[in-house]
């Protein structure tokens, strides 16, 4: 296990400039007000609780300040792995993704290729539940551009509402189906490859405050 410091000194503060600059200082102080609405109510989410609370607990091989870095490539170099699976981190450049036998793998909460990027969030925005679900890809050199392995329908339950609820079920089913791939991938020394993306639907970027509220609005009803 490594783990990803994304929230170091150093990648915060490259993370402030390149959003500011991207989206506007507004759209920037929006998502600054969700990040920390969200951080508050992950705590009392009693799924989270119940399946994360610990995860300190696990053994961890490595803490890595940026995940593509010379020393993280060095320490995936020791464990000559056959596979990588990466859940949560910065983007992961070639460097890194190439390391392995049989590739890198990405669990992402969106079915892709319509909700790259922030998936599964802009789905609720739309009510569009018949692509509410999560994606197990391969990692390439684009942002969830991969080849799919699994693609995977959630069914919605209003708690999902509260996001942090909503990524602690996606990464448990999304759990369950990796031990399933893994599981082919020993008996048939292959993955069992689903599609390659052919459809360039746009990246789904950060949510903010604003977007978060006017998700909620529109499932008031559902």
């Amino acid at each position: 296990i490594i783990i990803e410091n994304s929230y170091s000194k150093e990648n915060f503060k490259k993370q402030i400039k390149f959003r500011i600059k991207k989206y506007g200082v507004l759209k920037f102080i929006d998502e600054v007000i969700y990040r920390l609405y969200e951080s508050i109510i992950q705590k009392s989410s009693s799924i989270y609780k119940k399946y994360f609370e610990n995860a300190n607990s696990l053994e961890v091989e490595y803490f890595s300040e940026k995940i593509n870095d010379k020393e993280t490539e060095l320490k995936i170099h020791q464990f000559n792995p056959d596979i990588l699976i990466v859940f949560g981190t910065s983007i992961v450049k070639e460097n890194i993704f190439m390391i392995p036998k049989i590739g890198t793998l990405n669990i992402h909460p969106g079915i892709n290729p319509k909700y790259k990027g922030a998936g599964s969030f802009w789905a609720l925005k739309n009510k569009d539940f018949s692509h509410y679900g999560f994606t197990i890809h391969l990692v390439d050199k684009g942002i969830d551009t991969g080849d799919i392995i699994l693609s995977k329908k959630v069914t919605f339950d209003k708690s999902h509402l509260v996001l942090p609820t909503m990524y602690s079920n996606f990464t448990i089913e999304a759990s369950s189906s990796l031990i399933d791939i893994l599981t082919y991938l020993k008996q048939n020394n292959k993955l069992p490859m689903s599609n390659s993306l052919t459809d360039e639907s746009g990246y789904n970027t950060w949510l903010g405050m604003s977007d978060y509220v006017s998700m909620r609005w529109k499932n008031r009803n559902v």
